[in-house]
């Protein structure tokens, strides 16, 4: 079923399912979205360039004040039970509940409810508003006798948003509350207090929203290093060719690295019958060492030469954005995973030793090279702390502060493993000289630190948030960037965003 049929946007009309995105994008933002026989302002006007709340009989008909079960369910945190009608006599003891009784248009009054000293006693819930809804929070219920008053209830929220607004296309109304969001919990949590996520007309007044802190972003996964020589318990194992009997093949020292490179050990030189192979070089030939890894024929001096050490892997890089904002809400970024470092290379093999050189037998074997690091995994964003956050919505503030919390620090990136110590060389039979080592692999690379968590008043997409001039913020603070793997001393310099009001559709984060 459709909420609304067309849209009449600056006199003109639009249908469609973009139809009203298309208003905010083009106009002042001004839509009137029709459901049935009625209409109602899907955001506040703009007059002249200058933001201004709209008159409360724009959008509510009627006394606001009036005490008429009729009219609304009744809430009181002190005396109310969600088992009741929600009437002043019997009011419900949550909002939440008031609201499902309230899905046939009527109003939910909010008893600002304290305790004997006069502190506030807070309505302790999250609420998730999918429709209609029209909340107030300026009454009095001292005694049990409601009456309209100079005073705000209370929600301290337990998750996060305290308030989410979504798939709502019909008036919200949020009158005289102080909403709370509790501060990021879970690794990289942001904390908001209001959350719109396509809903046309959304309306704030006479409230303040306060975020939180947002959470410490997720620390990167630092390899365990090996604990062996060579992989697959190769430790302390030796290619060794002695005088060995006839027809037995020439055997190579071989390793397949967990990214599926692969390392082998020179062969020894070798006699079978009359046919004599002189020592091979380790592979993967290197290009940065050219005589790295040479056989004993090949080095000029009879001595094997060990095979070159892998390249480490390059560190990962930093998040280009800070987040991004969708109908889930704000997901932070991650920073960049390092790189497998290279490949060692085997080394060269040695010389057959034996006093009859016609013999059949065998030189000893290279080492295997090492396998190369594993990166380190980068770090998660911090989360952001942001009192009004809206995707493709249309909100108006009138007579509101914001105030935002702290964003969360950065995650640090993982430490890059060690890469392999290569294998050993084979021994000679005499015990004097052996076959050339492999080369180490490469380390891994450094995990990038999670960027720090944004700090912003109202932050939104695809929308429209107008606000009057008795609307104000009070600024928090970005969090800190995490580090790099490679530069675990200390936070980096830079931090979140820190803003008051932010489009994402003009400035990215």
């Amino acid at each position: 079923m459709r909420l609304f049929s067309h849209i009449l946007c600056d006199g003109r009309t639009w249908s469609g399912a973009h139809a009203l995105k298309k208003c905010f994008a083009l106009t002042s933002g001004v839509a009137f979205v029709f459901t049935g026989c009625s209409a109602h302002v899907a955001a506040p006007d703009v007059a002249d360039g200058t933001p201004r709340a709209p008159d409360h009989g724009e959008f509510e008909s009627g006394d606001r004040n009036a005490i008429d079960d009729a009219v609304a369910i009744f809430v009181a945190a002190t005396f109310g039970d969600d088992a009741a009608p929600g009437t002043s006599v019997s009011p419900v003891a949550s909002i939440r509940r008031a609201i499902e009784l309230a899905s046939s248009g009527r109003r939910v009054y909010v008893c600002a409810t304290v305790d004997r000293s006069g502190a506030p006693i807070p309505y302790v819930e999250s609420l998730d508003i999918t429709s209609h809804a029209a909340l107030y929070g300026h009454f009095d219920c001292t005694d049990r006798k409601w009456a309209s008053a100079n005073v705000r209830a209370r929600i301290e929220s337990p998750t996060n948003p305290a308030i989410r607004i979504r798939d709502a296309f019909a008036r919200v109304m949020i009158s005289s509350f102080d909403i709370n969001a509790a501060p990021g919990q879970s690794p990289s949590e942001s904390s908001v207090a209001i959350f719109a996520s396509n809903a046309s007309n959304v309306v704030i007044r006479n409230a303040s929203l306060r975020a939180g802190n947002g959470a410490r972003g997720v620390d990167g996964i630092s390899p365990a290093n090996f604990s062996q020589k060579s992989s697959s318990g190769l430790n302390e194992t030796f290619s060794v060719f002695f005088d060995l009997a006839p027809n037995v093949e020439t055997e190579q020292f071989q390793v397949v690295c967990p990214d599926g490179s692969r390392t082998v050990g020179g062969y020894g030189e070798s006699q079978l019958s009359d046919a004599r192979t002189p020592p091979s070089w380790g592979l993967p030939r290197s290009t940065r060492c050219p005589m790295c890894g040479a056989g004993w024929n090949d080095t000029g001096d009879g001595v094997p030469r060990v095979g070159d050490n892998g390249i480490a892997g390059p560190d990962g890089t930093v998040a280009s954005t800070f987040g991004t904002l969708t109908s889930a809400g704000w997901v932070v970024s991650r920073g960049g995973d390092g790189d497998t470092g290279t490949v060692g290379q085997g080394g060269g093999g040695a010389r057959r030793l034996g006093s009859n050189m016609s013999a059949t037998g065998f030189g000893a074997g290279g080492g295997a090279g090492g396998c190369g690091g594993r990166g380190g995994s980068g770090g998660s964003g911090g989360g952001a702390s942001i009192a009004l956050l809206a995707f493709r919505s249309g909100v108006g503030l009138h007579t509101t502060t914001l105030i935002v919390g702290a964003g969360g620090a950065g995650g640090n990136g993982g430490l890059g493993q060690t890469g392999q110590r290569g294998g050993d060389g084979g021994m000679r039979a005499d015990e004097k000289g052996w076959a050339a080592s492999g080369g180490s692999g490469g380390n891994g690379g450094a995990g990038a630190g999670g960027r720090g968590g944004i700090a912003i008043g109202a932050l939104w997409l695809d929308g429209r948030i107008d606000r009057d001039t008795r609307t104000t913020v009070v600024m928090g603070r970005g969090g800190r960037a995490g580090c790099s793997g490679a530069r675990l001393r200390g936070g980096e310099e830079e931090i979140g965003i820190e803003s008051e009001w932010l489009d994402l559709s003009e400035s990215e984060l």
